[in-house]
């Protein structure tokens, strides 16, 4: 990890590879940790930079107004690199775009999933999202620089990809649940699931995105997916242990407790309601938990 002053704080970065620039943009209330993966798999044949946007991951919040873009030209100065590819996800994808337009950091291409106009309550975000869009039509840009022509449909194809992302991760979490248990029944298998789902937690994308998911119900579809997915943990819970459904409810509520814990970092707070909240799912955690003790 890098990091660099932009006389307004300090911006972190990651920096691998050689060869041509391409820089990874990452979504809202995320940061580069989400393009890990993709970094390992590019740094062979690019110079990959992966920058944390301002007030998200190891960043600094603005003092003062800020345009990402202009945090993203200040990098790639400091930097001294020249025309880069930008690959951006949703905000990501809002800062590439609002890049090629402006030229801020003399992008020559962008590739953007799921990006929301920035700006689109004023005349100049009009005036861009407009030109945007006939870039995007065309497959091209005057000056230079083009947009990837993605094949996918423009309506809602925000809120579908975060829907399937989030079938995904929750799929993901329920055979990594039905894998720790193994041929364990049981408290045990419970508290075997525990311990995974609360080693789960060290990756703060898969706990950003639950919250998300949860937080994001108040749409019908993310709603119905989530409703699937988490009906299809309680399921997984439920086969794999053979316990009853107190005892499945409780563990799964020392999830959510646990969720709270991770994502306030709770074991680095030195207070007593911090240590009280501090959990670990273990076998004889629900043991005295029974149907005929909780009617």
């Amino acid at each position: 990890m890098f990091s660099f002053d932009t006389g307004d704080g300090h911006l972190v970065y990651r920096d691998v590879g050689a060869g041509r620039p391409l820089v990874l943009l990452h979504g809202g209330l995320l940061d580069h940790g989400m393009w890990d993966e993709q970094m390992s798999l590019l740094a062979p044949d690019y110079r990959v930079i992966a920058p944390d946007a301002r007030g998200h991951g190891g960043s600094a919040n603005a003092s003062k107004p800020f345009r990402h873009t202009d945090d993203l030209a200040a990098l790639l100065r400091h930097l001294d690199v020249g025309p880069a590819i930008l690959v951006g996800l949703s905000m990501g994808g809002a800062i590439a775009v609002d890049d090629v337009e402006g030229e801020a950091a003399g992008a020559r291409h962008d590739v953007v999933v799921g990006a929301p106009r920035a700006g689109v309550g004023d005349r100049r975000g009009r005036v861009r999202g407009a030109r945007s869009a006939r870039g995007v039509g065309r497959g091209d840009r005057a000056q230079g620089g083009h947009h990837a022509r993605l094949r996918l449909p423009p309506v809602r194809y925000q809120e579908q990809l975060f829907v399937e992302v989030v079938r995904r991760a929750f799929a993901a979490m329920a055979d990594g649940l039905a894998a720790s248990a193994g041929p364990a029944s049981g408290l045990e298998a419970l508290a075997a699931m525990g311990l995974r789902y609360d080693a789960s937690l060290k990756d703060r994308t898969l706990l950003l995105l639950q919250l998300q998911a949860f937080a994001a119900c108040g749409d019908a579809e993310v709603r119905a997916a989530v409703r699937e997915s988490f009906g299809r943990l309680w399921q997984t819970v439920s086969d794999a242990t053979g316990l009853d459904a107190v005892q499945a409810k409780t563990f799964m509520a020392y999830g959510i407790l646990l969720n709270t814990n991770a994502a306030l970092a709770t074991a680095d707070l030195d207070a007593d309601w911090a240590s009280q909240a501090t959990t670990r799912i273990h076998a004889g955690l629900f043991s005295h938990l029974t149907i005929e003790a909780n009617q």
